[in-house]
């Protein structure tokens, strides 16, 4: 299954830089030779609600933030009622293989939800 057919099953609707998928590919990346030094980029991914079910923003941060370190990246979010806005930055080589790190945390965050055993302490 491709990472955002999850999302797209859920009725969510994905926008990456101005562009809206689910069209996008699943395509590996591969650079045979890395001449250039890698460089910060700021993607912008918003995740629209098309019926379906909306992922609730502080799990979603939590989730997002647990994404993006594991990729040495960060993510900064802000939700309003029909979607999440969230702009990852990462150092990498080129746009293409930042999008796809990008892609590949919002994917995690949504797939992933925060367990409520960590959302919520109980009193012994």
């Amino acid at each position: 299954m491709l990472p955002f057919a999850a999302a797209v099953a859920r009725g969510l609707r994905l926008i990456v830089n101005g562009i809206v998928g689910p069209e996008m590919s699943d395509t590996g990346l591969t650079v045979p030779c890395m001449t250039k030094l890698p460089r910060r980029y700021d993607v912008t991914i918003t995740v629209g609600r098309d019926g379906g079910d909306h992922p609730n923003p502080a799990e979603f941060a939590v989730a997002a933030g647990q994404a993006a370190s594991a990729r040495a990246a960060s993510i900064v979010s802000a939700a309003t009622a029909s979607q999440i806005v969230s702009v990852v930055t990462v150092l990498a080589a080129d746009q293409l293989a930042a999008v796809a790190v990008a892609l590949a945390v919002v994917s995690d965050a949504l797939e992933r939800p925060v367990a409520s055993s960590q959302r919520h302490s109980t009193a012994g």
